[in-house]
C-alpha cells in the first residue's frame, strides 16, 4: 500500500531525496541533488534524471493572499514541463507544507540509481562555487531554417544509427550538429542535455549571447528561464 510524507516548503530537496532513497521510496533517485527547497521544486515543477515532483505529489498546503489556508491539488496545479498553475499566477499563496507520495522500492537498486545520477552530474556540471546555473527552456516552433536543420541533423542521425550509436550519443551529437551548423559551435562545450546552456566559466556570459542568437535563428519564439544554483 502507498504512503506519504508530509514536509515543510523549507526542506530541501537533496536531504530529502536522499533520506527517502535510504528507506526505499522510489521516485526520489534522480532528485538526490537537486539544488532548492521543497516549496520551490513544487512551485517550478523541478525534476531531473528521469524524476518530477509533479509525479510524487499528493497536495500542497497553501496560504493564500486574504490569509485562508487551502489544500491544493495536483490537478489544481495545473503542471507543466517546469511549470504550475502558481508559477504563472493563475494561483496566488505561497506553499507552506507539500505531502508526497511513498512507493516501496528495492533500496540497493535506488542506491544504484542514485549513486548513477550523482556521478553524472558531477561529470558533466561544475559545482555550484563556479557556476551560476542553467537554462530551462520553451522553444516552441521551428523557423524555416531550423526546420531544414531538422532534416539535416535527422539524416545524420539515421547514419549514426547505422554505424550503431545508441540513442543518446545521437541526440547528443544531433543536436549539436545543429548548433555548428547555425554559427554555434563555441557553444557546444556549454551545452548539455537537450540544449541547456550551463554557465561554467567566466567565458560563460559572452558565449550565452552566441546561444541566444542560435535559438532564435533555429526556434520562432525561444523562452528561456534562467535557474540559479544554490
Amino acid at each position: 500500500m502507498e504512503d506519504y510524507v508530509e514536509c515543510e516548503c523549507g526542506v530541501h530537496v537533496r536531504l530529502l531525496a536522499r533520506d527517502m532513497v535510504k528507506r526505499g521510496y522510489k521516485g526520489f533517485e534522480g532528485l538526490v541533488d537537486l539544488p532548492g527547497t521543497i516549496g520551490g521544486a513544487v512551485v517550478n515543477n523541478s525534476g531531473c534524471y528521469g524524476c518530477q515532483i509533479s509525479d510524487l505529489l499528493l497536495g500542497a498546503k497553501l496560504l493564500q493572499p486574504n490569509g485562508v489556508v487551502s489544500y491544493l491539488s495536483p490537478q489544481e496545479l495545473a503542471f507543466t514541463f517546469r511549470s504550475s498553475s502558481l508559477k504563472r499566477g493563475e494561483v496566488k499563496g505561497i506553499i507552506l507544507t507539500v505531502t508526497l507520495r511513498l512507493v516501496h522500492g528495492d533500496p540497493d537498486e535506488l542506491m544504484k540509481l542514485a549513486e548513477i545520477a550523482h556521478q553524472d552530474r558531477l561529470r558533466t556540471q561544475p559545482g555550484p562555487q563556479n557556476n551560476l546555473g542553467s537554462t530551462y527552456y520553451s522553444f516552441g516552433g521551428r523557423t524555416l531554417y531550423g526546420e531544414s536543420l531538422r532534416i539535416v541533423s535527422g539524416i545524420y542521425s539515421k547514419c549514426l544509427s547505422l554505424l550503431g550509436k545508441d540513442a543518446k550519443y545521437r541526440g547528443k551529437k544531433r543536436y549539436e550538429l545543429e548548433f555548428i551548423l547555425a554559427g554555434g559551435r563555441k557553444v557546444i562545450p556549454y551545452l548539455w542535455s537537450s540544449n541547456r546552456f550551463i554557465w561554467k566559466d567566466i567565458m560563460a556570459d559572452q558565449v550565452f549571447q552566441q546561444y541566444q542568437k542560435v535559438l532564435k535563428r533555429i526556434y520562432v519564439d525561444p523562452k528561456l528561464e534562467i535557474e540559479i544554483f544554490e
